[in-house]
């Protein structure tokens, strides 16, 4: 795209230089006497933006400017195939209109008024006809604008917006609203070319319709189409009874964009069916509001989605998604808000998903995700749910009172190489089951979880606010734990920080838990870092880690360090060293271990704490306070 032309009004400036008749397409720098009432050129906008002047002398040469600064700009002589000629010092210019200005201005697009061809927006009258005309005569014209002032227009069937035709309205005020009755499916507004769109609507479903798709994206037939840059933006979509917006699953969507746009008072909010893979890409999600859905027509698993793209258990399905700063908020709490499958290349940033719904953000067999810079909170189950897929970066999100904050839900697709860093995640598992912040299981591997800060975390039984396997066959496989801080000031959080039951080489270094809080005798055989009864473990490091328990302290078995008590591990490789230990019955207890070995090295917990360390099983121990 070439620069703007710019106008604003019939501003006049002096020169005080003279000019001499210099070769057209000469570029100077001039100073005038003020920039007042001119537009603001600059070279440097994306797009450029520009205007043109004359001396009121001499109008025969057209001077371009192309940037203003204060009273200095930036001109080509000889503009629009016009001669330089010689300026006299002192010369007033004027901002002028030309036929190349009139030219560039992208109100030439056609431009249809739907009221001028029938249509009478009363809101009863099918007005479905007389607005299709419009839309068909403005495909003929090679595309334009269809306006729909400001009213109710009432169809009682499908507008059909095909390849280059905007329909736009006046905001709020310019409603399509849908039948009030029927059963069969309905698409009140279906886009089906490239470069369609709707802007500035607001699109009614109808109040007793039992299958409105709102805005249908491509077609329902069989066989693969691809449509390129369909753009929803600022509209507002209320009362759809199936979906909102639906992009079927035949077809290939390419730089889809939906901008600006509220959804309320559906069941469901948009859906991307499963395309071909590889094939839709570039889709944006942005500023949109998804508020009051409600749980009317679930899928299998009893969920239904605010944003859903399902694809196959391809993690090439979609490619390059985008969603950001959308609003989730008063959902039905067995409404997920964000869930995505098959996708390769996804960002997720700076969303807020608030009270009501039940997993925050869902994503399966997915790979090269960010989920950044999201507040989530008040969610029934997890705030991140990943089932699947490899390369993570979850990074920081304010996390509160959710259940869970990240967990591996996917045995038979285990997920892998997740880095969960920077995030605040307080008061998790208040509310709802209890459970963890972070669950590393299902096998997965490879994940680094630092320089996060957790508070008040309610775990509930031995469960940790991180925690790594439930069990033999769910384990976690080179976990990092490192530089994280755990503060529990709640009366009812419980004192598991790191609770380890099944994996290998987990390491859990350079760690601040703060229990600054009174714990009673009913939090008995607790500890900070805690590792399951039968556990198996292998290849475990504890380094450099400060345990503090900062209030008054009754039970008479918690621990800094415990193994569980269990009478045999299958464990190998245990190293526990430099680790600060205060406050606690115990510092370190690895009790009935007879056949495990260890490695103590460096520790203090020889101060603070009200009982002796147990150290039974083959261990290697030196420099130890």
């Amino acid at each position: 795209m070439g620069a703007y032309d710019l106008f604003s009004n019939n501003a006049q400036t002096s020169v005080a230089a003279s000019k001499t008749a210099v070769a057209a397409g000469t570029e100077e720098t001039w100073t005038v006497g003020s920039s007042a009432g001119f537009p603001i050129a600059s070279d440097a906008a994306t797009p450029p933006t520009q205007f043109r002047i004359v001396d009121v002398a001499d109008t025969s040469e057209v001077i371009l400017v192309t940037n203003v600064s204060g009273s200095t700009w930036t001109v080509i002589r000889g503009a629009e195939d016009t001669t330089p000629v010689t300026h006299t010092g002192g010369f007033t210019v004027t901002h002028i209109v030309t036929a190349g200005w009139l030219n560039r201005v992208e109100t030439r697009i056609p431009y249809f008024n739907v009221k001028g061809y029938g249509a009478v927006g009363d809101g009863s009258t099918d007005d479905r006809d007389a607005i299709q005309d419009v839309i068909d005569m403005a495909n003929s014209a090679g595309g334009g604008v269809v306006f729909l002032p400001p009213s109710d227009y009432k169809i009682n069937g499908t507008l059909t917006v095909p390849s280059g035709v905007t329909v736009r309205g006046a905001g709020q005020l310019s409603s399509i609203v849908g039948p009030s009755s029927g059963s069969d499916f309905l698409s009140l507004v279906t886009l089906a070319g490239n470069d369609a769109s709707l802007e500035s609507l607001r699109i009614v479903g109808g109040a007793a319709h039992t299958n409105t798709v709102c805005v249908q994206l491509g077609g329902l037939e069989e066989g693969s189409s691809v449509f390129e840059r369909m753009r929803l933006s600022r509209v507002r979509i209320e009362r759809g009874s199936h979906y909102a917006v639906e992009a079927f699953g035949y077809d290939v969507f390419k730089d889809f964009a939906m901008v600006d746009c509220e959804i309320t008072d559906s069941p469901t909010g948009v859906f991307f069916a499963a395309t071909p893979s590889g094939g839709s890409q570039g889709l944006v999600f942005s500023r949109n509001t998804f508020r009051n859905l409600q749980n009317a027509t679930p899928l299998g698993d009893g969920y239904v989605r605010a944003l859903h793209l399902q694809g196959s258990d391809s993690d090439t399905t979609f490619q390059r998604v985008i969603i950001s700063e959308n609003v989730f908020d008063e959902l039905d709490d067995t409404i997920i808000p964000i869930q995505i499958n098959g996708a390769n290349e996804v960002t997720i940033t700076a969303n807020v998903l608030g009270a009501g719904s039940s997993k925050g953000i869902s994503v399966g067999q997915c790979k090269r995700v960010t989920i950044t810079g999201n507040s989530i909170y008040s969610q029934h189950s997890y705030a991140v749910e990943l089932a699947g897929g490899n390369t993570f970066s979850i990074t920081g999100n304010v996390v509160d009172a959710c259940d869970m904050f990240v967990k591996s839900t996917n045995a038979a697709l285990p997920t892998t190489d997740v880095t969960i860093s920077g995030n605040t995640v307080t008061n998790n598992g208040f509310g709802y089951a209890t459970g963890n912040a972070i669950c590393v299981n299902n096998g997965a591997a490879r994940w680094h979880i630092a320089s996060n800060l957790f508070r008040d975390s309610k775990s509930g039984g031995v469960d940790g606010v991180i925690q790594v396997g439930t069990g033999s066959s769910d384990p976690g496989t080179d976990v990092a734990i490192v530089g994280n801080t755990y503060h529990a000031s709640a009366a009812t959080a419980d004192v598991n920080f790191v609770t380890n039951f099944c994996g290998s080489r987990i390491r859990i270094a350079n760690n601040t838990v703060v229990i600054a809080r009174n714990v009673s005798s009913s939090l008995n055989n607790f500890a900070a870092i805690y590792f399951g009864a039968a556990s198996v473990l292998t290849h475990v490091r504890v380094d450099d880690n400060h345990l503090q328990m900062a209030g008054t302290l009754t039970a008479t078995e918690l621990r800094g360090i415990d193994d569980g008590g269990a009478s045999s591990y299958s464990s190998t490789g245990w190293s526990v060293r430099r680790n600060t230990i205060t406050g606690f019955n115990r510092g370190i207890s690895f009790l009935n271990n007879t056949s495990a070995t260890f490695t103590l090295q460096g520790n203090d917990t020889g101060v603070g704490n009200t009982s002796a360390d147990q150290i039974n099983g083959a261990t290697r121990l030196s420099g130890n306070i």
